[in-house]
C-alpha cells in the first residue's frame, strides 16, 4: 500500500486535472459575449466522488486485483478467426457500412456542443496520427 500512495496521488491529480475543465466550468453565452461560470455544487460532488474513487482504487489496487485472481481469465476467441476469407471481408464491409451510417446520422442527432466536441477529438486524433507518421515512421526528431 505504500508504494501505491504516490501513483494513487498522481492519478488522483490527474483526473481532477481533466475531469475539472470538462465538468466544473461552463460557457455561457449572454448577447454576443461569453462568459466561463463554475458549475453548481452537484457538478462538484460528482468531481470529487471520482478523485476519491480513482485515488483509493489505485491506493488498493493489490488487494483488489487478488480478489479476482482466482477466477480465469476468459478466452476471447469470437469465431471471427477462423470465418473464411470471402465472409471475413463481407463481415468487415458490412461493418464499415454501418459505422458510416451511423457517422452520419449521429450530427443530426446531438446538440451542438456534442459535435464541436467531437471535431475537437477527431482534430486532436489526426495530429497524434501525423505525429506518429513524423516520429515514429520516418524518425524525424528535429
Amino acid at each position: 500500500m505504500k508504494s501505491n500512495f504516490s501513483h494513487a496521488v498522481f492519478t488522483a491529480i490527474i483526473t481532477l486535472i481533466v475531469s475539472f475543465p470538462l465538468l466544473g466550468l461552463n460557457l455561457v453565452t449572454g448577447g454576443t459575449s461569453m462568459s466561463i461560470e463554475g458549475a453548481g455544487p452537484t457538478t462538484w460532488m460528482y468531481i470529487g466522488a471520482a478523485v476519491a474513487i480513482v485515488f483509493f482504487f489505485q491506493l488498493f489496487r493489490d488487494q483488489f486485483t487478488g480478489l479476482f485472481s482466482h477466477i480465469p481469465k476468459p478466452s476471447f476467441n469470437t469465431g471471427y478467426q477462423s470465418l473464411e476469407p470471402a465472409k471475413k471481408a463481407k463481415l468487415e464491409n458490412w461493418f464499415t457500412f454501418a459505422i458510416i451510417l451511423i457517422a452520419l446520422v449521429w450530427p443530426f442527432m446531438v446538440s451542438r456542443g456534442s459535435i464541436d466536441l467531437a471535431t475537437l477529438v477527431l482534430i486532436y486524433v489526426m495530429l497524434g496520427l501525423g505525429l506518429n507518421i513524423v516520429v515514429g515512421l520516418a524518425g524525424l526528431l528535429d
